[in-house]
């Protein structure tokens, strides 16, 4: 390896940690930083298994209840409301990530955290899963608005 990339800086660290350039990870001055410092170490089988079953059950619960609010919504014409447009936005985004992002996570976990399933859907995985938190997020935050709204005006009058 030339001496060029051996001080390149890791892009996910931020500025202050460099590449060592011996490809074993990264320093921050102090030693080296390997990915596996960033893992959970590995749990008995038992343990595994019931994070997995667990896993399962919210999958399948965040799902069918994201679904059922999703389907009540839709059906009942006096349940289209702003606040409730908020929820489904909500119901949407927790779909997403218990549909898409969890069984992903999972399957990592499985297989000892290594990625089998190629770059392309490493890369959508964790941009999707950033897409979402964040529309969840400002999602709650509208919501939190346009529920204040009746609140502050009723306070401004008295």
């Amino acid at each position: 390896m030339n001496d060029s990339s051996a001080n390149t800086t890791a892009w996910w660290f931020g500025d202050g940690l460099s590449s060592t350039g011996d490809g074993g990870g990264i320093s921050d001055g102090f030693g080296d930083i390997s990915a596996s410092d960033f893992l959970p170490k590995d749990f008995s089988e038992s343990v595994r298994m019931s994070f997995c079953v667990l896993y399962v059950v919210i999958i399948v619960l965040g799902l069918g209840g994201n679904s059922m609010t999703l389907l009540v919504v839709a059906v009942n014409r006096e349940m289209r409301t702003v606040t409730n447009v908020f929820i489904v936005s909500l119901a949407i985004s927790d779909a997403l990530i218990a549909g898409v992002n969890m069984p992903l996570h999972m399957r990592l976990f499985l297989q000892h955290h290594e990625w089998t399933l190629g770059l392309v859907t490493c890369k959508l995985s964790a941009y999707t899963q950033g897409v979402v938190i964040v529309a969840s997020l400002l999602t709650l935050i509208s919501l939190a608005i346009d529920r204040s709204g009746p609140y502050t005006v009723t306070v401004t009058y008295f």
